[in-house]
């Protein structure tokens, strides 16, 4: 007997350069590339996010947009968002994602240390779990309550230093640094399927409130 299960779901992919759709409209042509191909059969399912995020560290001088691709996917997802809103995350989120893209280097500030937790096989913390390079904070298997502690003290990271890791890095997370900025709101974070378990937003509240009270995030986080 087949049972239907409904199961919210964000897909995260990232985005890269493929010859054969360098000079056809992205979500549209039909090619290898998961962002040419699968959307229009997609784009009228209920309960699910595609979330794009662009290739970075060494893999982008081989797989990065060139210009014409870049301005056919802008032409998609910023001048036709109305017609894949229904699964593609809050705009302003494809705007700073198309700006870093067209700039060639990220501008914002980013928080993502302070509210996402990375931890490697061997136990090892990271500050960041996109910036390999970043301290490590301790390991859990050996001092939990260390990594805990300094993690939540948020001294761990300063958003205001240059890391090289940062310099061209956007993924799903900077829809929370939206968020906590006041960009985006509740309503839009609800949108998408992790942001509706339980304790989930409520968490990133809390965290967006103790960092505005230590002075670390300089506008209120609560979106209207």
């Amino acid at each position: 007997m087949n049972q239907r299960i409904d199961l919210p779901t964000d897909w995260y992919l990232v985005q890269y350069m493929h010859t054969e759709a360098q000079n056809k409209p992205m979500l549209e042509t039909k090619s290898n590339n998961l962002w040419c191909n699968f959307p229009n059969d997609i784009k009228d399912i209920d309960d699910i996010v595609v979330v794009p995020r662009p290739v970075r560290g060494d893999g982008r001088q081989q797989l990065n947009f060139t210009q014409e691709q870049l301005a056919a996917f802008r032409g998609v997802v910023i001048d036709r968002y109305d017609e894949y809103r229904s699964i593609l995350p809050p705009k302003p989120y494809l705007d700073r994602l198309v700006k870093m893209m067209v700039d060639g280097y990220r501008s914002d500030r980013c928080y993502v240390p302070f509210f996402v937790q990375g931890v490697d096989n061997y136990g090892n913390a990271e500050t960041c779990s996109c910036g390999g390079s970043m301290p490590m904070l301790g390991n859990v298997l050996e001092n939990v309550d260390e990594v805990f502690n300094k993690h939540r003290s948020a001294t761990n990271y300063d958003p205001d230093e240059k890391q090289r890791d940062c310099s061209y890095c956007m993924t799903q997370y900077e829809i929370m640094n939206l968020y906590v900025e006041g960009v985006v709101s509740k309503e839009d974070m609800l949108r998408i399927p992790s942001f509706r378990f339980g304790g989930v937003l409520d968490e990133v509240d809390r965290t967006g409130a103790r960092l505005f009270d230590k002075g670390i995030l300089t506008v209120s986080h609560t979106a209207s």
